[in-house]
């Protein structure tokens, strides 16, 4: 899974500076990478850093360019080791999962506790697959075709 996208001008800096990385070779990456395997991208929302709606929109616009249907994950940031900033608020992770979702059809939460972040078809509605921590069951799919509507996914049972 690819792991990185972030836009902020701060982690920019940390990106091209200190890891002597480019995001634009990483975005020029992900793009010829959904051409041939499965993508999911992760963002850890920490706050102050990557926490506004038009960062959170600006990377949902990117990954839209790409496919809608790329799987976007928002994760709530928890201080450990080095890093002190306070904790990233479980509503602002869900805030911003929602808006990305007005732009992608698989936007998920993660590092959230216990609240359920469940594929949803786009085409009906219903549950594809349920998910809680790290347990997952694809109940709503045959093979990858939803099974109330026929909607064809990308994700497989």
């Amino acid at each position: 899974m690819l792991q990185i996208l972030i836009l902020n001008p701060i982690i920019l800096i940390i990106i091209e500076k200190k890891l002597k990385g480019n995001l634009d070779t990483v975005k020029t990456f992900i793009k010829k990478a959904a051409l041939k395997i499965h993508v999911e991208i992760t963002t850890l929302v920490i706050p102050g850093i990557n926490d506004s709606e038009e960062e959170i929109t600006e990377i949902a616009d990117f990954i839209a360019s790409i496919d809608k249907n790329i799987p976007f994950h928002l994760s709530c940031y928890h201080p450990s080791y080095k890093y002190t900033a306070p904790p990233t608020p479980v509503h602002r992770v869900i805030q911003l999962a929602e808006l990305a979702s007005q732009k992608l059809n698989f936007v998920y939460t993660g590092n959230t506790g216990s609240i359920e972040s469940n594929t949803i078809c786009p085409s009906c509605g219903s549950v594809l697959v349920k998910r809680t921590g790290y347990s997952a069951i694809a109940s709503g799919l045959k093979l990858n075709t939803c099974r109330k509507c026929g909607y064809i996914t990308k994700i497989v049972s």
